[in-house]
């Protein structure tokens, strides 16, 4: 699960947004449970904070009340 601000497509998620993982976030990868990669850890230079870079259309948003 994570908190997304603004609107738009998923580019990237930060690794302190991310409030439930299944996953390891400390990997290289960013991959689903069944194996699927779905994007790379970097570090967001405009921010300097650690980020998955996903690929196009690799992740389905959904919005939740939390």
């Amino acid at each position: 699960m994570y908190q997304k601000d603004g609107q738009g497509n998923l580019r990237r998620t930060y690794i302190d947004r991310i409030v439930e993982s299944k996953i390891s976030t400390s990997k290289k990868d960013l991959s689903c449970t069944e194996g699927h990669l779905l994007g790379v850890k970097i570090i967001y230079d405009r921010e300097k904070r650690p980020a998955f870079r996903l690929f196009v259309d690799a992740v389905a948003k959904k919005i939740t009340k939390i």
